[in-house]
């Protein structure tokens, strides 16, 4: 304690212990009186005030006269009853006096001074003598509007308790003064809104005896001192409005007294404040907690830390970034959580659990008031305990992600006043709600938000509601009418029931007594308003949206008393009579006003300067309004008065006002003259549309004034004269439209210059001349180039590679500009008036002229047509590859098509006709799969037309004018060049048979063969897979026909010796096993039964076989009847087939107890009752369930859908009704695509003695493609779906779409009603499709096209409409497959949509050779037979060679796509040492066939090094800047470097003469080498197939090179170590034949992620994509299928290891090490057989070694 301390201590001693001894000696002490010095300094400080007669007698108790004497009896004022002294001066009121007296001063024993709320107007700082009463212990001057500066002289006050300075205006902007830090006695401080600033001010730290503090709304900044801590005895803690920054001082856990804290930002300082909220548990007395726009992404557990504080009252937690915290079980007891709890704010943040967050506010409070969690994401459903909150009255849940049924228990409480659940997916009936909410006796409903739902019903009887002020039911599916008793609603303010399907008519009575109605939207429903010409409104509205409703034919008279409104919308509202002159002449001071698309005429009259009529939007479009444009529009922001008859815009154009005119659409009327040059004062104009009017004459030269515009229209007028050189100002414009006019001259130059940002420019139709200026080459962002139908000469400027933005993909971007304003009205301070308007353009679309305005950013467009254009067509265009539609007809180009226009794949619209282009059609033509127009017609085109669909299946005309064309579609075919074959005459006896013509024959038999089946199934996918299928057929029967028969043998052998193990009964045709010991084993058998002894080797034990099939019948076997009660005891089952009998009655429920039940078959019996309810967790291991053609009815049990083992289902031909259910996606087998080239065998488990008894395949008879089939082997390939023949009706789930293993499906013949889901395409392994004979509607989804495998397809009687889609999987099917469906046309069907005309040629043969003689024929026979089975023997019986067999068609029909010979020879080599198997002589054979075929140094002959590549591997050299002297030295233009295929790292094919191989690896001592970058040129190797570039760093190419994505023959890639940045290129997915990948040790931007390209990649091999700085397991991977290496080591991958890594059976090397993985090792490791490397080690690091065991396992 200081000596000032101490001194003041004794004072105060020595003082108390005078005034004790005064007090007690009162007895004797006389009354006292009002001292006069201070009555008379009182009266000085009232004559100082001022007071007037209006302060309502304020201190009229204070005067001179005879009964005034006592001024301790004045108003305010308060005397020691000791010593008579003043006290105490409460004079708190709101008056404007004068000023405060020096008087003030002279009352030295003043304790308690309050003056707050009064308005001093001769004092305007705060009067410094104050600091003089130094006995005040309360100063309240707070609200008294001081200014100047605080004065120090406060803080002389030493004994002040009670200081609030609150609400004043101190200026200029200061500090506290220092000497606030005496105060040591301060309990209650507030200097809020005072205009304070810099840090928190530290001297308030040091009153440790402050319990309130308020600093709040001023404009502190900095950090929050950790010395707030100090204040031990803070209650009150008020620090909101203010600019804190930081985080929050974990300081604060010490202030234990707190029960106030808010540390709210001001208005414009968002997020400023951060926390994680670790200190909040120890304020356990807070009763308020303000903390919005806090920063607390870091509280993790932050429910958690709110949880205990058991006092808390209010918490308001808004736009703090929170996310869903720590479980609820983490959580602490509800118990401890606050029971008093009523106001909780979490809105604007990141939570999105709803499960989570609303359990934990339910269990914890039931006293909540307020609610409000708006605006979050939230997902999930609302629960039904939100009826327990009794007392909530307000609700809001705005903005979320909830949907499912609005609990009608929310509706329970009857305090509810304001219920907001807009903007989210919330079903249910609005009538039961509020049925529900009528039963209350007090209805406190004031605001009821519902809009934007799925809620349907009806509006009901609302009059109950009489609180009610705002009912907003918009867009939602409300039906049928409104209730009058709507109209009842006295209270209400806003309505709006826009956007519904409400219908009928709109009374008086509907709005009779909606006196305080503000806002009305009845939008966009079939309402008819129904009311009285002489109605007057009972309202007078702000703003009236009726869109749509029925208010004509007349013009609405009511709107007439309307004089307050501001928004006003009847746009289409069947209006036909003229607008009357009084609604112009009304006296509106701003307004929106939509009068668009209704059939109002006539001209806008009436006196517009009587009134002060202003317009923010004005929409008057689609209507039939006739005359001058008035000129009082031109105040108006946005005009749209298109598609109207307007005949002169000089009156709005000209007028003398101010301009602010944003956006103005005149298009398509009748204006007509010249257009005025007065563009001046348009300075604010965006979009100006003069479009198909009749303007005529020059271009006003005042349009280059508007410099902010950006899209003007002007085409389809009659402009003549140049463009004017004054739009060059005009840098802002990217929409300039002027075709179809007069204009003339040359195409400005200053277009490229100086308007670089253009996006679309349309010159077309008019008569420019003169060459298309190099400055054109400068528009880098333009999408759209209309020059056509000009006089333009000369060539295309090389230059036009430039054009980027054609070089990039279209997207749907729309050509839009917002527009917003607002207006003022009753209900809403400020109320936006906001808009979209979307640009268009006209443009010339495959011969058509057509306007486009949504779908315009998807254009990619150049049209040069009809000009005079010559030259060659610029290769450097070809590089345009976003191009959408090229038109170059109808000029003088010469020349050749560019081959490279292959590279144009985007392109749908190609014309090249009427040129002079000659030579012949490049075949990259055909791989433009996308164009849908081609037109080559009138030139001078040679030779035959190339082959693929894009081309053959034109109409002639497109190659119509080509004289020198051949093939198809023209009549013109090509010459064919005969192959003679040569005779030869046999001599000797021409009875003998075996001459030399039958060796001959059988040889050409045998090629024949060969060729004739290998060449089918190299061309055509599907036929390989049913050759596979067949071998694999054949080869399972044969196996089990020989074990059967091997096993046979080996039992009679042994029969002597061995004892009878097994009982085989056969009743009838019904065959089953019996095992003595079994439960199977039964008393109750009344049939005769028999013995057979040659059946032991069919079967083994019951447990896995229990067989009854064939035509069992029930009525003469009452045995089976006895069966079917015990088949429960039949635990160990796995397999029980019970079809084809006659059994009835309902399936036994004790089949629960058959828990290992795989194989379960009941069809075709009489089986009836609704379908089995002991199938949910019982019978989990169900593979198969084939129930099909018995008697079951009901609807689909949801529980079908926990068999998620389940491969097949059948419950075909039954009674089945209701939907399917759309949990069906849980049936995750079929999630998987089953093996298609490798048979899985349905064998079960548990056969001990295989070879005394064989193997039983089980197997199952299953309708496939329309035909009863029986299924053993092949059983495993199949997942199937059939609920065809039943009641089922509702719609197609999109959910079963995601069982992407489905290899067939049927769901015909039911009464279902959908459209085809578009997620049909996911489908990918579907071969069996039929949703015949159903009411599906709609189109057929281009998707179906996607099913490759497909090979049955059945649509038919439905109701399907719209063109078949263009594929081989439509046009080729039968019209079968399509009859049934009226509305459907083009092909395969007669009724066609487009007609192309197919010409086929028919080929014939005319001359017949004496070699076909009848032995030819004979011995050709044979030796395709010797062939055939010589081929197919062997393949049937090696299962290996069969698979080496299938891969080496799949490897030689991509080396055949390829055009690569040396990879087919590496296909057969890699055939023939497949798993170091020799292969059989015929293969052999088939080999040196294909050997010869293909290397044949006689017909081939030597190629050189092709003179273009070896210019694109230069430019890769001088972009690599070598400054090794050794490095590519070959690499040169000397004469002795020219054959580029002799260069180091390069290899060439030997055929070809292409650079198939480019290996420039840094090898040997260097580590790396440094180049500088990866040529563009790089991209022209198109036939590479080979390339590494590994270890060289490439210091100008940051990031890999997208052109990279270009090589397309590539197979192997290796870009490692190259310490490439950025991200992967998704474009790398293209490299479809790509079996090698290594981007390993590079230095992509983190955190990254793999393409979902990669998915493309699926002959993957080899894939390296080690230290990466990849954060998330690429799950493409997974389907990679032919993956044997992998690694994705020494990245950030986190989470647990997916289970699909169980898929890559090949796989032989995995490497997962240095990453992050969490959880427990997939048991599906199991499947990777073929696994020899194994690494799923962490990280090493010391630093994280308690990471290093996040994997666990149990190694099973």
């Amino acid at each position: 304690m200081n000596s000032n301390s101490r001194s003041f201590g004794v004072v105060y001693v020595v003082l108390m212990v005078q005034v004790l001894a005064w007090t007690r000696s009162a007895v004797v002490v006389a009354s006292v009186k009002c001292i006069e010095s201070e009555r008379q300094t009182l009266l000085s400080l009232k004559r100082g005030f001022n007071v007037t007669d209006d302060d309502d007698d304020w201190l009229s108790s204070w005067g001179d006269g005879e009964q005034q004497k006592e001024c301790c009896n004045w108003e305010g004022v308060k005397c020691s009853n000791v010593t008579g002294h003043v006290l105490m001066l409460h004079l708190h009121g709101d008056y404007t006096l004068g000023s405060i007296s020096p008087s003030l001063s002279e009352l030295h024993h003043l304790k308690y001074l309050d003056l707050s709320g009064n308005r001093f107007t001769h004092t305007p700082s705060l009067p410094p003598f104050i600091g003089s009463l130094t006995f005040l212990t309360h100063l309240n001057l707070s609200r008294c509007y001081f200014g100047g500066n605080i004065p120090p002289q406060l803080g002389n006050l030493l004994f002040l308790e009670y200081l609030d300075l609150g609400g004043n205006d101190f200026y200029p902007l200061q500090q506290i003064p220092s000497q606030f830090s005496n105060l040591s006695h301060l309990v209650y401080l507030d200097l809020s809104f005072n205009n304070l600033v810099g840090g928190f001010p530290l001297q308030l730290t040091n009153l440790s005896s402050l319990t309130y503090l308020d600093l709040s709304l001023n404009k502190f900044n900095g950090t929050l001192p950790p010395q707030l801590g100090n204040l031990l005895s803070l209650e009150h803690l008020d620090l909101s409005g203010n600019a804190f920054t930081g985080t929050i001082p974990h300081h604060f856990r010490n202030l234990s007294c707190l029960q106030f804290l808010d540390l709210s930002p001001s208005g414009n300082e968002n997020m400023l404040l951060s926390s994680d909220l670790q200190w909040l548990s120890q304020l356990s007395t807070l009763r308020y907690l303000w903390l919005p726009w806090v920063n607390l992404s870091s509280a993790s557990n932050w429910q958690q830390q709110v949880s205990s504080l058991s006092h808390l009252q209010y918490l308001n937690l808004g736009r703090c970034n929170l996310v869903d915290s720590v479980s609820t079980s983490s959580l602490v007891s509800p118990a401890n959580f606050s029971t008093s709890l009523s106001f909780v704010d979490i809105s604007y943040n990141s939570l999105r659990d709803a499960s989570f967050i609303f359990p934990w506010l339910m269990n914890s409070t039931s006293s909540l008031v307020i609610l409000r969690m708006n605006d979050n994401g939230l997902s999930g459903t609302i629960p039904g305990t939100f009826g327990n909150l009794s007392l909530l009255e307000e609700l809001n849940l705005e903005n979320n992600r909830l949907k499912g049924q609005i609990p009608v228990s929310l509706f329970h409480s009857c305090n509810l006043a304001k219920l907001d659940l807009s903007r989210n997916k919330f079903t249910g009936e609005f009538h039961e709600f509020i049925q529900v909410i009528s039963r209350c006796a007090h209805k406190p409903l004031e605001i009821l938000d519902l809009g934007w739902n799925e809620i349907t019903g009806m509006v009901p009887d609302l009059s109950q509601l009489q609180s009610l002020q705002v009912l907003r039911l918009g867009n939602n599916r409300l039906n049928g009418s409104i209730h009058e008793g709507i109209g009842q609603l006295s209270n209400l303010t806003e309505l709006s029931l826009g956007n519904n399907l409400l219908h009928g008519l709109i009374s008086e009575a509907h709005l009779s007594r909606l006196s305080n109605l503000d806002s009305l939207d009845l939008s966009h429903n079939a309402l008819i308003f129904n009311v009285s010409v002489e109605w007057v409104p009972p309202f007078n509205i702000s703003e009236a949206n009726l869109a749509s409703c029925n208010l004509g034919p007349n013009f609405p008279k009511w709107l007439q008393t309307q004089m307050q409104i501001w928004q006003l919308d009847i746009s289409q509202a069947q209006i036909s009579t003229p607008v009357p002159n009084w609604f112009w002449e009304q006296s509106f001071p701003r307004w929106s006003l939509n009068l668009s698309h209704n059939h109002i005429r006539g001209k806008i009259e009436g006196n517009h300067h009587r009134g002060n009529i202003e317009f923010q939007t004005i929409d008057l479009s689609s209507n039939l309004f006739e005359g001058p444009i008035p000129a009082f529009l031109s105040t108006a922001s946005e005009v749209f008065l298109s598609d109207n008859r307007f005949s002169t815009a000089n009156p709005l154009l000209c007028a003398n006002s101010s301009k602010s005119t944003r956006f103005m659409d005149l298009s398509n009327n009748n204006l007509r003259g010249e257009l005025p040059d007065c563009w001046m004062g348009f300075e604010s104009l965006v979009v100006l549309d003069l479009s198909d009017n009749h303007f005529y004459g020059n271009m006003p030269k005042s349009l280059g004034s508007i410099r902010n515009i950006k899209s003007i229209h002007l085409g389809g007028n009659n402009f003549s004269g140049e463009i004017p050189s004054s739009l060059n100002n005009c840098t802002q414009l990217q929409v300039f439209d002027a075709a179809h006019n007069k204009l003339s001259g040359t195409i400005p130059t200053w277009i490229g210059d100086n308007i670089s940002k253009l996006l679309v420019l349309s010159l077309h139709s008019n008569n420019f001349h003169g060459n298309i200026p190099f400055s054109m080459c400068n528009l880098d962002e333009i999408r759209v180039l209309d020059l056509s139908v000009n006089i333009l000469s000369g060539s295309i400027p090389k230059c036009i590679s430039n054009l980027s933005a054609m070089a990039t993909q279209a997207n749907s971007d729309y050509y839009h500009y917002e527009f917003d304003s607002s207006v003022y009205s009753r209900s809403y301070a400020v109320r936006g008036v906001s808009g979209v308007y979307n640009d268009s353009a006209s443009l010339t679309w495959k011969g058509k002229m057509s306007k486009y305005e949504s779908t315009l950013g998807l254009l990619r467009s150049i049209d040069f047509s009809s000009n005079r254009l010559t030259g060659e067509i610029p290769v450097e265009m070809m590089s345009l590859i976003g191009l959408v539609s090229l038109n170059l007809s109808r000029n003088l180009f010469s020349g050749h098509i560019p081959p490279a226009i292959g590279q144009l794949k985007s392109i749908d619209f190609l014309d090249l006709s009427r040129n002079h282009l000659s030579g012949t059609i490049p075949s990259q033509l055909a791989q433009i799969d996308r164009l849908s127009v081609l037109d080559l017609s009138y030139n001078d085109l040679s030779g035959e037309i190339p082959l693929g669909t894009q081309l053959q299946t034109r109409d002639a005309s497109a190659y119509a004018g080509n004289p020198k064309l051949c093939g198809a579609p023209l009549n013109n075919t090509c010459p064919i060049h005969s192959h003679q074959i040569s005779e030869h005459d046999a001599d000797g006896d021409d009875e003998q048979f075996v001459t030399e013509g039958f060796y001959i024959a059988m040889a050409v038999g045998f090629v024949m063969a060969f060729w004739g089946v290998c060449f089918s199934l190299i061309l055509k996918k599907s036929w390989r897979y049913a050759y596979f299928k067949l071998l694999s057929d054949v080869y399972d029967k044969l196996y089990v026909f020989v074990a059967i028969k091997v096993a046979k043998l080996k039992r009679i052998r042994s029969q002597a010796k061995e004892s009878t193990q097994y009982l085989v009964l056969k009743i009838k045709r019904a065959l089953f096993v019996i095992q003595p010991e079994s439960s199977c084993m039964f008393s109750a058998v009344a049939a005769e039964w028999s013995v057979e002894e040659d059946a032991f080797s069919y079967f083994t034990y019951m447990h896995n076989i229990c067989y009854m099939g064939n035509g069992c019948d029930c009525e003469t076997l009452p045995c089976f009847i006895a069966l079917t009660k015990i088949y429960g005891n039949l635990r160990q089952i796995q397999s029980l087939h019970l079809g084809e009998n006659n059994f009835s009655g309902e399936i036994p429920f004790s089949f629960v107890s058959c828990t290992e039940l795989r194989l379960f078959d009941a069809a075709k019996n009489n089986l009836t009752g609704s379908f089995p309810s002991w199938n949910e967790n019982s019978l989990s291991n169900l593979l198969i369930l084939s129930l099909h053609s018995n008697q079951f009815h009901g609807s689909m049990p949801l529980r079908i859908c926990n068999l998620d083992e389940l491969h097949l289902l059948d419950l075909s031909s039954n009674n089945l009704s209701g939907n399917m259910p759309k949990c069906i996606s849980n049936l995750s087998s079929n999630k998987f695509k089953c093996c298609r080239f490798y048979a899985y065998d349905t064998y079960y488990d548990d056969f001990d003695d295989i070879t005394s008894f064989g193997v039983h395949a089980d197997s199952d008879s299953l309708i496939w493609k329309g035909k009863m089939s029986k299924y053993r082997h092949t059983l495993g390939l199949l997942r199937s779906i059939d609920f065809s023949s039943n009641w089922l009706n509702g719609e197609i789930p999109n959910e079963m779409m995601s069982l992407v293993g489905l290899v067939s499906l049927n769901i015909s013949r039911n009464k279902l009603v959908d459209e085809i889901p578009q997620g049909i395409g996911q489908l990918k392994s579907l071969d069996f499709l039929d949703l015949s004979k159903k009411q599906l509607f709609g189109r057929i989804p281009s998707q179906l096209s996607q099913l490759d495998c497909l090979s049955v397809l059945d649509l038919s009687y439905n109701d399907l409409s719209g063109q078949i889609p263009l594929g081989t999987q439509f046009q080729t099917r039968d019209a079968s497959a399509y009859i049934g469906n009226s509305k459907l046309c083009g092909a395969p069907l007669n009724k066609t949509c487009l007609i192309p005309s197919h010409h086929e040629v028919d080929g014939n043969d005319d001359h017949e050779e004496q070699f076909f003689i009848v032995e030819f024929y004979i011995t050709l026979a044979i030796g395709f037979i010797m062939r055939f089975w010589g081929g197919c023997c062997s393949l049937i019986l090696k299962k290996s060679w069969r698979y080496a067999y299938f891969k080496f068609f799949n490897d030689l029909y991509d080396n055949l796509y390829k055009d690569d010979v040396y990879g087919i020879w590496f296909a057969l080599l890699r055939v023939m040492m497949l798993k170091g198997e020799v292969y059989v002589v015929v293969m052999m054979v088939q080999v040196v066939q294909l050997l010869a075929w293909t290397t044949s140094p006689v017909v081939v002959p030597s190629v050189t090094c092709i003179e273009s590549e070896r210019q694109a591997l230069l430019s890769l050299k001088r972009g690599f800047n070598v400054t090794d002297d050794y490095w590519l030295s070959s690499w040169g233009d000397e004469d002795h470097q020219k054959e580029c295929c002799n260069w180091e790292g390069i290899k060439c094919s030997n055929v070809t003469g292409h650079v198939i191989m480019l290996d420039l690896r840094a090898r040997g001592y260097r580590q790396y080498r440094v180049l500088q970058s990866i040529s563009p040129s790089l991209g022209e190797l198109h036939h590479l197939t080979y390339l590494d570039l590994g270890r060289n760093h490439f210091t100008h190419t940051p990031p890999i090179p997208s052109f990279i994505g270009s090589l397309t023959f590539l197979t192997y890639l290796d870009l490692s170590s190259c310490f490439f940045g950025g991200n992967i290129p998704p474009n790398l997915g293209n490299l479809l034949f790509l079996e090698y990948l290594n981007l390993g040790g590079n230095s992509f931007d983190n955190p990254q992620q793999i393409p979902s390209q990669f998915s493309n990649l699926s002959h993957l091999v080899y894939l390296d994509l080690t230290s990466n700085n990849l954060v998330e397991f690429p799950l493409q991977v997974t389907n990679m299928s032919s993956l044997r290496y992998l690694s994705l080591s020494h990245n950030y991958l986190k989470g647990t290891i997916p289970v699909q890594l169980g898929n890559l059976l090949s796989l032989e090397y995995l490497d997962l090490s240095a990453n992050e993985f969490t959880g427990t090792i997939p048991h599906q490791f199991r499947n990777l057989s073929r696994l020899q490397y194994l690494d799923l080690g962490p990280y090493f690091f010391d630093e994280i070694r308690e990471k290093t065991m996040s994997l666990s396992s149990d190694l099973q």
